[in-house]
């Protein structure tokens, strides 16, 4: 091999990607470092994907389809991560984000299984079968051919282009070098189209009627727009009757009742969503004689097209696909007249047919499993049925092309220099067949699938929303929380205004707490349990957040009790070691904060400076802190962990206020500025007290609990 090949095993994911960050910032390694394949994982298998390659390193996706006999790989995921559409970030993007140098890299995940993602049976009992061969069968190649590129030798050099490229199901990786490149040929596709059908539809009208030329553009350019408004309602009659079964779960009390059972999952929104592609269908073909269903199809994958390419986007092959197969059928059915119209349909939609099913079968894979772990305050229902049944009603459009298809053929070949009267014997016979035989068709197809949605609606609604393989999230923290007064001088202890202590309880999905935990009646939640939510006037609603979420979570509990905790409490506070005037008029706070090896404050006030970054504060509020902030000031979160385990830590930090305004006691003014400092114990080695292990041990297999202790206070300066 040409280069040397470093294996990194890391952790810290959950706290900021710490272990990869301080590896490419600190290790003596990392300056020698020029390529990296990072393996991710957002489940517990299932085949791996390239979601992310350079970034603008077309060389790296050519090297992986050149070797990889299984490739896998998608420009819609890695646009997905590179806008964060979905919110999400992994080791690779450290890598490259944080060193001093250029790095070019391919970044894999894996997505099946979901469901155990992050729970105590996230192990390798639960890595689904084969995804350990596919992910060799394409590393092991990849690597060996990346330690032999000699574009490694000055990646910088050969930074320049960003490829476009995806699978077509595993066999196949289909690969644009150049992105700029792709999108001429996009371009030129647009026209292509657009081309083919004025001079399909300019041949018909001429030969129907004499027209200036101006009235004959103008009316293929009407007739182009009013097939458009067609097929969007085609494919709205999809999407609306999805989401109308999805609400349907919501409003008979069956919220995510489909959530252990991901196969039948699809087959539902798949069958809703052909349900309601054929009720467009129908609608249009029984009150619109005219109507060319497969210049309809390609209209609406034109303007996808058109949308993609005005963006940017990276997809933007998604609808050139459908396109082009569209384009290419219609000139195959001019040239050639030896095969019938429908045989043509069905060959020419069999890739795009396959693309789409593909990326349907991803989204629910990806989607329903994460239902459970985004929190409450999206209607999950909603959610998948929106994504299944806007991918599956596009996909539906091109196969129910062919349902009646063969109309639009009859029409083509029969009205050709006949006399006047005889084409209107012609066009009534044509007229009589798409009204008779084509809506018999789709009433066929409309009713089995009508059928089929029932059916599983039933069946899903019969069973348990979780099973011991796919649990429920519960997140339980003992809590303890003080509220301080005034501070104005360092070192000394303020007083206690207020506290309590208990158990703080939230689920992380839109079911939430009731009907799932309350229905089990355990005597640790039952007991004073109270329906709480954000307590505005606390810092960030007064709860001990590990991540600023708060938005997320709206259905909580909070049972007040007393409790015996595993720690010291002496182990954990924050002290005002210093208060210097600075120049500027305002103060310098100096702080030693004490306790685990995960611990935050969050700052509600004005600060100009502080000691997490060398200059002035240049990050913007967490969003998240100031719109629960009732005082309008600003506000911060600033997490701190450490690798050290089992030891009380010291943080030590200092924060600038701006200018106060003269008094005559200025030691003993009010700054404005309150502070939660909140520390975590267990997040390391999963300690819990006798409280919380009583409770894991009363949940029942279909609920996983993820449980720590957590001291929380609040100081005013």
């Amino acid at each position: 091999l040409a280069h040397s090949i470093i294996f990194i095993f890391n952790g810290a994911e959950e706290t900021n990607w710490q272990a990869a960050h301080g590896f490419i910032t600190q290790h003596p390694w990392s300056s020698t470092v020029r390529s990296v394949v990072n393996l991710e994982g957002s489940g517990a298998g299932g085949r791996s994907m390239v979601v992310q390659t350079g970034p603008r390193h077309a060389w790296l996706v050519e090297a992986f389809r050149k070797v990889a006999p299984k490739p896998h790989a998608s420009s819609l995921a890695q646009e997905i991560f590179q806008t964060k559409i979905i919110p999400g970030w992994t080791d690779f993007e450290t890598y490259v984000e944080f060193s001093d140098h250029e790095i070019a890299g391919i970044d894999m995940v894996f997505i099946k299984n979901g469901y155990v993602y992050h729970t105590d049976i996230d192990d390798v009992k639960h890595v689904t079968s084969g995804t350990l061969q596919h992910l060799g069968n394409n590393l092991l190649p990849t690597i060996r051919e990346l330690a032999s590129s000699p574009y490694l030798v000055d990646a910088v050099h050969y930074k320049d282009k960003t490829a476009i490229f995806f699978d077509i199901a595993g066999v196949l990786l289909v690969v644009f070098p150049d992105k700029t490149v792709a999108r001429v040929w996009y371009i030129v596709l647009l026209i292509a189209t657009l081309v083919d059908f004025f001079i399909q539809e300019s041949k018909k009208k001429k030969k129907d009627q004499e027209n200036n030329s101006m009235l004959l553009y103008l009316s293929i350019v009407l007739q182009w727009c009013v097939l458009l408004i067609y097929q969007i309602f085609i494919v709205m009659c999809g999407i609306v009757f999805s989401i109308l079964i999805g609400e349907l779960f919501a409003l008979t009390g069956y919220s995510m009742s489909w959530f252990s059972s991901l196969y039948l999952t699809w087959f539902l929104f798949a069958a809703s969503s052909l349900c309601g592609v054929c009720m467009g269908r129908f609608v249009i073909v029984k009150y619109c004689n005219t109507f060319d269903v497969a210049s309809a199809s390609s209209a609406l994958w034109w303007l996808l097209l058109l949308l993609a390419v005005c963006v940017n986007a990276q997809s933007a092959y998604l609808p050139a696909v459908p396109l082009f197969f569209q384009l290419l059928g219609s000139i195959v059915k001019k040239r050639i007249s030896i095969f019938p119209p429908i045989a043509i349909e069905l060959i020419v939609h069999f890739l795009p047919c396959i693309l789409m099913t593909q990326y349907y079968c991803t989204i629910g894979t990806f989607f329903v499993p994460i239902t459970g772990r985004i929190g409450d305050w999206i209607p999950s229902d909603i959610l998948v049925a929106v994504l299944l049944g806007t991918v599956g009603s596009l996909t539906w459009t091109i196969p129910t092309i062919s349902l009646h298809a063969n109309n639009n053929g009859i029409k083509n070949s029969t009205i050709e220099k006949k006399p006047k009267a005889e084409k209107k014997a012609k066009k009534a016979k044509v007229d009589k067949i798409v009204k008779t035989q084509a809506p018999k068709t789709l009433v066929s197809c409309l009713f089995i699938s009508l059928f089929v949605t029932i059916l599983l609606f039933f069946i899903l609604i019969q069973q348990m929303p979780y099973t011991k393989e796919r649990p429920k999230r519960l997140y339980v923290q003992q809590v303890s929380r003080k509220i301080h007064g005034l501070i104005t001088q360092p070192n000394k202890q303020p007083n206690v205004v207020d506290s309590d202590q208990g158990l703080w309880v939230n689920a992380f999905d839109h079911r939430g707490l009731s009907p799932d935990i309350s229905s089990l009646n355990i005597p640790e939640f039952s007991k004073n349990k109270k329906d709480v939510a954000c307590q505005t006037d606390k810092v960030y609603c007064g709860w001990p957040w590990y991540f600023p979420i708060q938005e997320m979570l709206t259905k909580q509990w909070y049972v007040p009790v007393e409790l015996k905790f595993p720690m010291e409490k002496d182990l954990f506070q924050l002290t005002l070691t210093s208060k210097t005037k600075i120049k500027n008029g305002g103060y310098r706070l100096e702080f030693i904060g004490t306790g685990s090896s995960h611990m935050t404050t969050v700052i509600e006030g004005n600060i100009t400076r502080w000691s997490f970054t060398a200059d002035n504060v240049p990050y913007d509020n967490s969003k998240s802190c100031t719109d629960v902030t009732d005082s309008g000031k600003d506000c911060r979160f600033v997490f701190f962990s450490t690798g050290k385990q089992m030891e009380t830590k010291e943080w030590k930090f200092w924060l600038e206020t701006p200018r106060q305004f003269e008094k005559e006691n200025m030691e003993d003014e009010e700054l404005g500025l309150r502070l939660a400092f909140y520390s975590h114990y267990g997040i390391d080695v999963m300690a819990e007290s006798e409280t919380l292990k009583n409770v894991r041990k009363k949940l029942p297999a279909w609920v996983t609990m993820a449980r720590w202790v957590s001291y929380w206070n609040q100081y005013n300066f």
